[in-house]
């Protein structure tokens, strides 16, 4: 029997069954990819969703535009006033301009900041930071001394999180090499002659201590836990049921430390921990003087017989005698009052410097030492320079510091530029650290025929003449030289011809310049405009045309600009001599000699 010639229908009805498949087949194709294209859509639309919920860090869209203008740190730097440093930095003004003489401007300006793509070797890009040097110490002071997150960093001086962290990084080296540079940061055990006059200060407050000459005290700081089973077992301290860090400081009675023993493990015991100040004393300590500290410390042995004196321990046996019993616990009772100098000290320096109370970086032993080591520094040197200390006020009425100030009492002094801001402008041809500023596009700058910004007319098309008023000028730069969009950009053709030349003048000031012919055409002049001059220290009162325009490193600029002749002249001099105001009617060549 045949099933097809007895189902003549069922070839037909096979094939219409398989056409009617594929048309299915396709249709749910079709669907399929539909929704596996919307399942993509909607997954990546979901992952960009969550990308940004979870890196919730700080932008440029959600800073501020600029880092050096309206931000809530240059509102306290501009202010100069002595509460707004303090309050957040620690450090007075003149205490801030004296750091920044005496080393870290130089090794600001004269290093490029670590980058894995960067030649440590090569020159400074000053122009393309973020930050001046007062904002690399700026910051770095800030961070020291709170505890506050980075976000609030990052607010304060509108920088994202990866340029805040380099700036950190950077300016702590720095200001490191700058300390131990810095006589009044000296971390130095004294001579005979000052033991002496420590002896008498601590003397006077506590007359049966006779010899007494400094204070010693452990400190621990907290710190990460490392995933390295050696390392964490030694930095666990079992009495304090964390891991740390043991630190050894010797304060001396006008509050600066004059020794310290700092990061070593945290499983060491505070006697472990002073060895190296034990040899201070065997060495380099005349007989008769001692340290006062707590029980913590060995003051007994051979070697450190009457070097360190602590209180009465608990099962200490008394001399059998009452009378020597009772002068031996007058005597520790005043040790123990005298001992009280070392935890103000303590505390001072955490109290001044919190981060270092914030978990420290296992990983990182030397970072810690320079971080410990640096604040360490900077309390002797706001000890020794703004006098603000309670162990100096306590304890050493008869000493005499450089610059004594009551506790609740500050002075806002008129900031006075030393002559080593005069050196370092005249070595560096910069700008003093705390010279006021002018905006971006009211600044001047001159570094290469390829580098340099000028003023023009702000309206296109006008005469010089006519921009001279308030509001109608702005500066133009080049492409190189440019760093925030309120500046112009000039055409890379800008000139024809153009020389570039340094010098000094007649009575040894720096001058810089640019001389040169420029092309018609450019925008904001008008070809047919016989010229005219713009300067800083010019203008009505002599605040300059545009009023308050500066030029970048230097005193005084003179710049004119003639388009009807095709010349253009500049020059940034310290001198006010060299840039000379009253020929702005005899052109270029007289006011600018040089190459046109």
């Amino acid at each position: 029997m045949d099933p097809v010639e007895e189902n003549p229908k069922l070839i037909y009805n096979l094939v219409l069954d398989d056409n009617k498949d594929v048309a299915t087949s396709k249709r749910q194709g079709v669907c399929i990819a539909a929704a596996l294209m919307a399942l993509y859509y909607a997954g990546t639309n979901l992952r960009h969703v969550w990308r940004i919920w979870r890196y919730c860090h700080l932008n440029c869209p959600k800073l501020l535009e600029n880092p050096r203008l309206d931000t809530p740190w240059q509102a306290v730097l501009c202010s100069c006033k002595d509460r707004a440093f303090i309050s957040t930095m620690g450090v007075d003004v003149a205490t801030f301009n004296y750091i920044l003489l005496s080393g870290f401007c130089y090794l600001w300006l004269t290093h490029p900041i670590p980058q894995d793509d960067v030649n440590p070797s090569g020159a400074t890009r000053l122009g393309q930071r973020s930050l001046d040097a007062e904002g690399g110490l700026g910051v770095l002071l800030h961070y020291l001394s709170g505890t506050m997150n980075k976000t609030s960093l990052q607010q304060i001086f509108a920088l994202v999180p990866l340029v805040l962290t380099c700036y950190i990084h950077f300016s702590r080296r720095i200001l490191a090499l700058t300390l131990e540079k810095i006589p009044k940061a000296r971390i130095c055990w004294p001579k005979p002659d000052k033991m002496q006059e420590y002896l008498q200060a601590i003397q006077l407050r506590h007359p049966s201590v006779i010899g007494g000459f400094g204070f010693l005290d452990g400190l621990s700081l907290p710190i990460g836990a490392s995933s390295d089973a050696d390392i964490k077992r030694s930095t666990y301290n079992g009495w304090l049921h964390l891991h740390c860090i043991n630190n050894v400081l010797v304060f001396a009675p006008n509050g600066c430390v004059i020794a310290a023993k700092v990061n070593a493990p945290g499983s060491w015991h505070n006697s472990r921990t002073a060895a190296h100040i034990y040899n201070l004393l065997q060495d380099k300590t005349p007989a008769g003087f001692f340290l006062i500290a707590n029980t913590a410390f060995p003051c007994g042995g051979n070697n450190l017989a009457g070097k360190i004196k602590t209180l009465l321990k608990h099962k200490d046996a008394l001399p059998n005698d009452p009378i020597k019993a009772q002068d031996a616990i007058n005597y520790s009772n005043a040790i123990t009052s005298a001992q009280q100098p070392a935890e103000w000290g303590m505390q001072a320096i955490q109290g001044a410097y919190g981060q270092i109370q914030m978990p420290l970086d296992t990983g990182n032993p030397t970072g810690q030492q320079t971080l410990l080591e640096t604040c360490i520094r900077l309390h002797n040197l706001c000890t020794r320079r703004i006098g603000i200390n309670q162990i100096c006020t306590q304890s050493s009425s008869s000493l005499v510091l450089s610059r004594p100030l009551p506790p609740t009492t500050f002075h806002e002094p008129t900031m006075r530029l030393s002559s080593a801001l005069l050196i370092l402008s005249a070595t560096l041809a910069l700008a003093s650290p705390l010279q006021p500023r002018a905006a971006p596009d009211n600044t001047v700058l001159i570094e290469s025929t390829t580098k340099y910004c000028m003023v023009m007319p702000r309206k296109a098309h006008t005469d010089i003449g006519e921009s001279e008023k308030p509001g109608g000028m702005r500066v133009y730069c080049s492409a190189s030289a440019r760093t925030d969009n309120s500046q112009g950009l000039f055409p890379n053709d800008f000139w024809k011809k153009v020389t570039y030349k340094t010098g000094t003048g007649k009575k040894g000031g720096k001058y810089v310049q640019l001389t040169g012919r420029i092309k018609k055409g450019f925008s904001q002049l008008n070809d047919n405009d016989g010229g005219g001059q713009y300067d800083s220290s010019g203008g009505a009162g002599g605040k300059g045309n545009p009023q308050g325009s500066v030029c970048t490193g230097y005193k005084h600029y003179v710049q004119l600009v003639e388009p009807n002749d095709g010349r253009a002249c500049i020059r940034c001099c310290q001198d006010y001599n060299d840039c000379p105001l009253d020929k702005d009617t005899a052109g270029c060549p007289a006011v600018i000699p040089g190459t046109y």
